[in-house]
């Protein structure tokens, strides 16, 4: 009887030790999690919002879940109402119309009616590709929301090509690139294809002499 109390009471000892010793070892592992957290809030590698701005750029650390925002974490706003585009209802007010708290013109609305020359960012590419980035597709979905508010709105995306290559080629490639934004349109974002018409320039509507501005679809909204 006694070597069996013996025995229990080992079993019993030897098992508080092991949790005691796991314990122990958590709690270290998490300390270094905290030390390592701190670490890197201290050398502004914590995105708090989680709106892909680390912190040490981030000048608004506390964003709305999935709004849109700048390379410097603040609001996007698209058509400058002063209505973060999150919030509002009309993201491409035309310029200089008062809008109310939704960012919906007042005085002459424009979701009444299309509204003319509406001011949209291009949509630009990589060389030689008309592949859409991420980047470009939140300008599109500010288009989207437009005509959906819309119903009479209709688009023109116009493509545009630098003059690396043949003319040729940079005629096909601005097709391509007008065409993948009028695809995206439709395919993503559900807008008609009898309200979006299509231009390519090619190279022949040179913006600026930097490479990068002329890959481009400039899109007009009326």
């Amino acid at each position: 009887m006694n070597k069996l109390l013996v025995a229990l009471l080992g079993i019993f000892l030897f098992s508080s030790c092991t949790e005691i010793k796991l314990l122990q070892n958590g709690l270290v592992g998490l300390g270094e999690r905290v030390q390592e957290l701190e670490m890197s809030r201290e050398m502004g590698l914590i995105d708090q919002d989680q709106d892909g701005v680390l912190d040490a750029l981030d000048q608004d650390v506390n964003s709305a879940p999935n709004a849109a925002v700048t390379s410097r974490g603040v609001y996007a706003d698209t058509d400058r109402d002063n209505v973060p585009d999150y919030k509002d209802q009309e993201p491409l007010t035309p310029a200089g119309n008062e809008v109310d708290e939704n960012g919906v013109s007042v005085g002459g609305s424009a979701s009444g009616s299309a509204a003319v020359g509406a001011p949209i960012p291009s949509i630009y590419f990589e060389e030689g590709s008309a592949a859409l980035g991420f980047s470009e597709l939140t300008k599109l979905a500010d288009v989207a929301r437009y005509m959906a508010a819309n119903p009479r709105a209709t688009v023109t995306v116009i493509g545009h090509a630098n003059q690396h290559g043949s003319k040729e080629y940079n005629q096909n490639l601005s097709e391509e690139r007008a065409q993948a934004v009028k695809s995206c349109l439709t395919k993503e974002f559900f807008i008609a294809e009898d309200r979006i018409r299509v231009q390519a320039l090619g190279e022949t509507s040179l913006l600026s002499s930097i490479s990068a501005i002329n890959r481009r679809v400039d899109v007009s909204v009326k």
